[in-house]
């Protein structure tokens, strides 16, 4: 049977041995003087990854515009795909956090933009569930004399410090008359990507 030893040494730091039992190696480890928390990879509190898509393609008319991503919305259900922990949740495109933390989002679009226009995606957040600003910003441009397709991607790593109060929501701007912003519901194509960092 393995013993197991908890000593100190010269420098404060304790250590922690055990009787290696199929070996004459001892294994080690290192504990530093501060507090702390050992993490459990399975404790999904902790760790979080959550990722979403447009479903179905946006074709602009009116005019230049900005347009808010409320509908079409499915968390990535495609063979293979999986989320860690409880997920995000939405509602008429404003996104839930399941608990705090610091959190890296991620928005990437592609589209076929018409000649000259400039496809801005925005990630805006709130953290008093009323007020939106835009953190984070990439845009695609379409070329003056031909229809293009091009994509962009904005990233912000955000304290959510309340989940009732710190929310995110995607925006897409000056999205012109006959550009096409790309969705799908088998293969992302405008997507969101949310991955819990650590704590707040």
């Amino acid at each position: 049977m393995s013993q197991v030893k908890i000593s100190g040494n010269a420098s404060g730091t304790g250590v922690l041995t055990i009787a290696a039992p199929n070996t004459n190696t001892d294994r080690t480890i290192n504990i530093p003087d501060s507090t702390g928390t050992i993490l459990d990879t399975g404790n999904t509190t902790f760790f979080g990854a959550d990722q979403w898509r447009l479903t179905a393609n946006i074709t602009a008319s009116g005019g230049t515009f900005n347009y808010d991503l409320t509908s079409n919305l499915e968390r990535v259900d495609s063979t293979g795909a999986g989320y860690l922990g409880t997920g995000m949740t939405e509602s008429s495109g404003i996104f839930t956090f399941p608990n705090t933390g610091i959190w890296l989002i991620q928005f990437a679009g592609r589209g076929n933009i018409q000649r000259a226009d400039n496809v801005g995606f925005h990630i805006q957040r709130t953290t008093d569930n009323s007020s939106y600003d835009t953190v984070a910003y990439g845009d695609a441009c379409g070329d003056d004399s031909v229809l293009g397709t091009g994509g962009a991607t904005a990233f912000f790593i955000f304290d959510v410090t309340d989940v009732s109060t710190h929310k995110v929501k995607f925006r897409i701007e000056s999205f012109n008359d006959g550009s096409v912003l790309m969705g799908d519901s088998s293969e992302t194509r405008t997507g969101m990507l949310f991955q819990r960092l650590g704590d707040t």
